[in-house]
């Protein structure tokens, strides 16, 4: 097996946002050589990027590295270089999105999970279901994603939306376009949340997911290590 780290697939307009914020400069040489190469190897047309990361020993690292790059050649793909900087870049970005709200722009993230089978048909339904919100009440969205854990049977699909602000009414807007992609998730077999858990904001969608028994469960081990209920009150059940 691969010694992985992790392994991250962006869109192509999630590809498209990350290679606009490597630089500030978008007539810079690296940028414009970065577009010819990929022009060279026939990715111009909306290129999708994955990080790969890998750990171990030397060894272990280098022979493992050597073995993606088989894989991804075979599956028509091409190495772009390695992205040294893609961990402090990846900590900056919950202070971008405070710089960018600062500014007018409404900034949210959602994560689902299902089968691979499925994982294309939900991402086409949750992009679909942002935008046709945004369109409707007159406004444009920009919806990135990306898989960000992989499984035997499945992936986690990570949804960026970004939007410009109804100042004035932020968060009934922000729920609205909220409940429309959690309605697109579960409609469309995704779980309502992968890892960020289901809270408050949630919960209105867990019982489609969960069922009666799941819900019965739940309660059950609620009653039973927190018979008072003095964790998370009301958040679940």
């Amino acid at each position: 097996a691969l010694p992985l780290a992790m392994i991250r697939l962006s869109d192509a307009d999630e590809t498209r946002f990350l290679l606009r914020f490597r630089g500030s400069d978008t007539r810079s040489t690296a940028r414009q050589l970065f577009k010819r190469w990929l022009a060279a190897r026939g990715y111009a047309d909306r290129p999708c990027l994955m990080l790969v990361g890998l750990t171990g020993g030397a060894w272990a690292v280098t022979e493992g590295l050597a073995r993606v790059l088989r894989l991804v050649r075979s599956a028509d793909g091409a190495f772009a270089g390695p992205y040294a900087d893609w961990r402090s870049g990846h900590y900056a970005m919950p202070y971008l999105r405070d710089d960018l709200m600062d500014r007018g722009i409404g900034v949210d993230t959602m994560e689902t999970a299902t089968r691979w089978s499925n994982v294309s048909a939900l991402h086409r339904a949750v992009r679909a279901a942002a935008t046709n919100h945004a369109d409707t009440h007159g406004y444009r969205s920009l919806v990135l994603a990306h898989t960000s854990h992989s499984y035997a049977d499945g992936a986690c699909l990570y949804f960026t939306l970004l939007f410009p602000m109804a100042i004035g009414r932020e968060v009934a807007q922000w729920r609205a376009l909220k409940t429309a992609v959690s309605q697109a998730i579960v409609d469309h077999g995704g779980t309502i949340s992968h890892h960020h858990g289901v809270g408050r904001d949630h919960r209105p969608w867990m019982d489609v997911e969960k069922g009666s028994v799941g819900r019965r469960l739940l309660r059950a081990a609620k009653s039973a290590v927190d018979p008072a209920c003095i964790l998370n009150p009301t958040k679940l059940v």
